[in-house]
């Protein structure tokens, strides 16, 4: 089964596998002790930041980080922490458009660059100049905007439309403060704003069709992290029922209980299949749908998963400073971060029909 993280997995090469189990390790020693603090204070330590970003790059026996390795390494980071795993996701989606175009290597902070993928929508637009291209616009509630330093920035409106990397202390670029949200604390999510920030025509690192592949990308990342709550929140379940009761009751919990456990491992399991389809898909080429699919499921099964463990465990999981109650708000979060459910119920509504007229 492949929650427990440490079996061999018929579905994942061995890389894959060494790429699942390095995470896992990584996130155990240095992410699991760090999370309650994190949700509390609202800050994730710079150096575990560096490190996350490191682990996301990292090329496991000389293998370029794929969409599959992106995912896995997510997910075992969000088991632990969904704030650092957002920080995470957000420099992996960041960092593999600037891979496909050269640019992942520029020097960007003493410690190695830490990219953060941002989507304008309509909020930014981009115009062409006579020496280059123009930014102007803000984007509110960007994960792991103030830990940024270059934004790999996915544009559709104007004249220049395309993906362009940006320095983060770049003349026209500043980051808000961080914002307080019900779940993801410590993620680092705030507004950025481009103020006629001037590009040269080297910052373009895509098109049109590569802002495409960097919202596909986040929304596998997304699930990949929303999987990694539902894992956790069986993960504590298990947990609180091995503390409390003793190893006969254990083997013969409530019925009710044994099938709120059947359905979190279940509906994790088929989010988590679901997230390694599309994370191939994107992989080999256009995961629009499948992405979509995947990031709709396996925010249902963290909220679902959350939820459940909370009523496993009664009362005492509704504490502030349970563990807990904290899966619950990050997983409702995810349900709306880059997009409601709602908006990828329409994605999946469109590639059913696309002969209808609109």
């Amino acid at each position: 089964m492949a929650h427990a993280g440490t079996n061999v997995n018929p579905l994942l090469s061995v890389i894959e596998q060494q790429v699942r189990d390095q995470a896992r390790d990584l996130a155990l020693e240095h992410v699991a002790p760090r999370a309650a603090v994190i949700d509390s204070s609202g800050c994730c330590p710079d150096e575990l930041v560096q490190r996350l970003c490191a682990l996301i790059s990292d090329h496991v026996d000389g293998a370029c980080p794929t969409p599959m390795h992106l995912a896995l390494r997510l997910e075992q980071v969000a088991r632990h922490s969904a704030a650092a795993a957002a920080i995470a996701a957000a420099h992996g989606v960041g960092s593999f458009i600037a891979r496909d175009h050269g640019k992942l290597d520029a020097p960007v902070a003493d410690n190695g660059p830490i990219y953060v993928a941002v989507y304008g929508g309509t909020a930014l637009s981009a115009e062409a100049s006579d020496d280059g291209v123009v930014l102007q616009g803000t984007v509110d509630l960007a994960p792991g905007a103030a830990y940024a330093t270059a934004f790999v920035v996915a544009c559709e409106q104007g004249s220049a439309a395309g993906v362009f990397v940006v320095l983060a202390n770049a003349d026209g670029v500043s980051v808000g403060p961080t914002e307080v949200l019900m779940g993801l604390a410590g993620s680092g999510t705030a507004s950025i704003t481009w103020a006629g920030a001037r590009l040269t025509p080297s910052a373009r690192v895509g098109d049109l069709e590569q802002v495409s592949r960097l919202l596909d990308a986040t929304r596998i990342a997304h699930a990949a992290q929303a999987v990694g709550i539902a894992t956790g929140a069986l993960d504590a379940a298990l947990t609180h029922l091995a503390s409390a009761n003793t190893a006969e009751d254990m083997r013969q919990p409530p019925q009710s209980t044994q099938w709120m456990l059947a359905d979190i491992a279940t509906e994790s399991e088929a989010a988590r299949l679901s997230l390694w389809h599309a994370a191939l898909e994107l992989g080999t080429g256009n995961a629009y749908e499948a992405g979509a699919m995947c990031r709709l499921l396996a925010a249902e099964a963290a909220v679902a998963a959350s939820r459940r463990a909370i009523q496993i465990v009664g009362e005492q999981g509704t504490l502030r400073a349970s563990v807990f109650e904290r899966l619950y708000r990050d997983a409702k979060v995810m349900e709306v971060l880059g997009g409601t459910n709602e908006d990828q119920l329409g994605i999946i509504a469109d590639g059913l029909l696309p002969t209808l007229p609109r």
